[in-house]
Formats: C-alpha cells, sequence, structure tokens
C-alpha cells in the first residue's frame, strides 16, 4: 500500500518537473541570491572538501608494520600525528598515544596539509566482530573550525564501508561527546555487548558511544546530496505555492439569477486542496467521508486557508454543502 502510494505521488509530480527543477538549480546562470555564494545553512564540511578538490589537503590510511618495511615518508607521519594527539590530548598519556599509534594493529587515517599531518583518527579494525574502535580523534588546534574534523570522519566511514565493517566504538569523554554527536555517534549501542566485550579499551570517565554506517552511503559526498534534495523539494513547493496563488475572476452566475453552484465549480477550489465527498460504501462511512461533508468542517478548513495567505481578518464565512448568493 505505502509502495503504490509513493508510486502514485510521483507519478502526480512528473519526471520532467522533476528534471526540470534540477536543471535550475543546477545551473549558476538561474540561481540568484546571497544562499548561492554564502549559504548560511552550508554544510560543516563544504570548505574542507573544497580544499581536498584544490589538492590542498589530502587522506591518507596509514600505520606500522612488522612484516613489511614502512616508508620513511609514513614514519614521519606518524610521529606527527603521535605530537597532535598528544597536544590535543592532554589527559592521555604520551608513552600511551605512542605505543597505540606505532602499534602494527592500529591504523590512522591522517589530514595532510602541506606535507605534514594536522589531524588523524587512530583506530583498530576488529573485522571477525564487525567493529571498529576509534581510540583518538583530532585535530591540531590552529586548524580547528573549518570542517576537518567532520570531513575526516566522512572519509574513515567511506573506508570502513568498502572493508564491509559497519560499526564504530568509542569512549568519548565530556568535551568530546558533542562532536561524535554531530558525526551520528550515540550512546545507544546497536551492538551487542558480548560482541565487543573483551576487545575494547575502558577508559574512566569517558562515555562508550556507537555509530551503525549504512552500506548504501557515501559520506564524503552525503551532506551535498541532503542539500541538493532539499533544494528541489524547495523549489517543487514554490511552483505548486506559484500555482495555488493564482487569482480567479469572481463568480457573476449568481447575477443572472443562479441560486446555487456545486463548491467543486468553483474557479481554483479544487487546486488549494479541496478534494469532494467520496462514495461512501455500504458497509460503512467512515470518518474521512463524514468530515469531507460537514460543512462546518469545510468552513474551518477553508477559515485556516485564508489566515494563511495573509489575511487580517477572518470574517464568518458561511458555506453550506452549496453556494448561495447573499
Amino acid at each position: 500500500m505505502i509502495n503504490k502510494r509513493i508510486k502514485i505521488e510521483t507519478e502526480d509530480l512528473g519526471e520532467e518537473t522533476v528534471a526540470e527543477v534540477v536543471a535550475t538549480i543546477t545551473d549558476p546562470r538561474k540561481m540568484i541570491g546571497p544562499e548561492v555564494l554564502f549559504s548560511e545553512n552550508a554544510a560543516r564540511d563544504e570548505a574542507a572538501k573544497l580544499e581536498e578538490r584544490k589538492g590542498n589537503i589530502e587522506f591518507h590510511v596509514i600505520g606500522n608494520s612488522l612484516t613489511q618495511k614502512v616508508s620513511k615518508q609514513t614514519m614521519l607521519w606518524l610521529i606527527g600525528l603521535q605530537n597532535v594527539f598528544s597536544h590535543q590530548l592532554p589527559r592521555m598519556p604520551k608513552d600511551y598515544i605512542t605505543r597505540l599509534v606505532f602499534d602494527p594493529k592500529h591504523c590512522t587515517l591522517a589530514l595532510i596539509k602541506e606535507n605534514r599531518p594536522i589531524g588523524g583518527i587512530c583506530f583498530r579494525m576488529f573485522a571477525a566482530q564487525g567493529f571498529t574502535e576509534i581510540v583518538f580523534c583530532a585535530v591540531t588546534s590552529n586548524e580547528q573550525v573549518k570542517g576537518y574534523g567532520t570531513h575526516m570522519m566522512n572519509h574513515l566511514k567511506d573506508y570502513h564501508v568498502k572493508n564491509n565493517v559497519l560499526h564504530f566504538l568509542t569512549f568519548a569523554d565530556e568535551f568530546a561527546i558533542g562532536y561524535f554527536k554531530k558525526q551520528g555517534f550515540s550512546k545507544d549501542i546497536q551492538l551487542s555487548r558480548s560482541v565487543y566485550q573483551g576487545y575494547i579499551k575502558d577508559y574512566e570517565g569517558a562515555t562508550l558511544m556507537g555509530c551503525e554506517l549504512n552500506p548504501n552511503i557515501v559520506y564524503t559526498e552525503f551532506t551535498a546530496v541532503i542539500r541538493r534534495q532539499k533544494e528541489i523539494i524547495k523549489k517543487l513547493i514554490e511552483r505548486k505555492q506559484s500555482e495555488i496563488r493564482k487569482v480567479h475572476p469572481g463568480l457573476t452566475c449568481f447575477r443572472d439569477g443562479v441560486r446555487e453552484i456545486p463548491i467543486e465549480s468553483i474557479p481554483g477550489i479544487r487546486e488549494a486542496g479541496w478534494k469532494g465527498p467520496a462514495t461512501p460504501s455500504r458497509s460503512s462511512r467512515s470518518p474521512t467521508h463524514e468530515q469531507q461533508q460537514d460543512p462546518e468542517c469545510l468552513h474551518s478548513m477553508l477559515k485556516t486557508l485564508l489566515c494563511n495567505v495573509g489575511q487580517e481578518s477572518c470574517c464568518c464565512l458561511a458555506v453550506s454543502s452549496s453556494c448561495r448568493p447573499k
């Protein structure tokens, strides 16, 4: 039933209409106003994505290894990440940070700018258990509030979707809870406790948070897709409203002696959303049908409509099942 309803609504909308709206919002010559360049609702990671496209920043998953040679560049980046984590996470013992960053079982998603790490997420993947523990997450202080943290987490999500590991767990202190909530983490853990108990490290004074990934989402493009969908819906609403706002000429039939006319014959009444009473079945008369036939209900609906379109005073509107002249 739901699928049928969605199909009908889509068919009513029309593919050509949607295509026309998409063409409009993607054409800079047809879009004007402050939102085009300086949208207040721009996604947090928009600036970071632009920097990545320009080549100003890069993301690399790196780690130490005991079985194969590690490049000098990787070692320098790991040392830099150790310093970033130590400065931004002063409550963590430096030797503990060093041990995990250089532990071959841990990897780090490194945010590189001008060939030096300015942020990163250190994690350990438990592929057999289907989850990853995020151990450290930080961006150097002078590079914060630029959307790097959000974009970095989205890269990590895409990396895990490709590896079919769809759960994150982390212990967040009071200062990090807000950040992780913005990234889709919750205190409501979707994994069974038996899946991760004994695998992850417990931290005193921290809150366990989790995030479940959707394999059908490209997270680095997610905010852009959502914003585009909002723009399409907004334009479709504007088009529909412009149709409803059409001014129709007044009724002249009453001058010719006509005493009453069907409600549905009033120009624009159907376009405004009014639906005539359906034929009731023999077995039952639904509340919806009764409401559609009730003059008081129709009176209330039309009065609300008048108020919504900016009428300062909504006078008494005498409406019955048919319209009559004064």
